[in-house]
This record gives C-alpha cells, sequence and structure tokens, in this order.
C-alpha cells in the first residue's frame, strides 16, 4: 500500500500520520514529519540515506534553523510561518529545489 502513495493523494497527510515507523521507512521517498514549532517529530530511512543524516541527529531539531537553513526564505519556511500566524495548516505542494552541494570529488 505505501508505495502506492502519491503527493496528488487527497489524504496524504493523514495516510502519512498513520502508517507505522516500519511502513514510513519503506516508502520511496523522504518523509521529514515536524510539529507546530518546526521541530522534526519523524524522519524516515529514506530521506536519512539521502540526506546522510542519522534520525537521532534530526529529531528534535527546528527545520528551517537546524537543518534546512536554505529553506528558511519567503518560499518555504516563510509560508509556514504565515499559516501558523494564522492559525491553520499549509496543506498544499510547495514546489521547491533544493540544490546540495558536494565538495571536490576523485
Amino acid at each position: 500500500m505505501t508505495q502506492q502513495l502519491s503527493f496528488d493523494d487527497a489524504g496524504l497527510l493523514a495516510t502519512l500520520d498513520s502508517l507505522a515507523d516500519e511502513q514510513l521507512d519503506a516508502l520511496p521517498y523522504g518523509v521529514i514529519a515536524f510539529d507546530q514549532e518546526a521541530r522534526a517529530r519523524r524522519y524516515n530511512r529514506t530521506e536519512a540515506d539521502a540526506a546522510a543524516f542519522p534520525a537521532q541527529k534530526v529529531i528534535g531539531q527546528h527545520l528551517f534553523i537546524e537543518l534546512t537553513p536554505c529553506m528558511n526564505n519567503h518560499r518555504v519556511g516563510g509560508r509556514f510561518d504565515v499559516a501558523q500566524l494564522a492559525g491553520t495548516s499549509l496543506g498544499e505542494v510547495l514546489p521547491y529545489v533544493l540544490a546540495q552541494r558536494r565538495g571536490a570529488t576523485g
């Protein structure tokens, strides 16, 4: 079932919230769930492998300050701030590409 989830699914957030940790880890894409204070509460294996950060270093960290400061801008972090101030949730897909710099290789 989890392999068939799509970002376009109407109830995706509720479905992700209901998954056991093992099911979340089986997803083919990374998931970081965070609370109202933007602190990471769930983090799946796919994201841990892609980001090269183990879950024990991520859980409890602030998403936009400690984990992804590159997303602390008006397009991403700012939209969460606006929704939080309004007392609403941000139930939308944000088109955003993360560029990751890598050191010199070989």
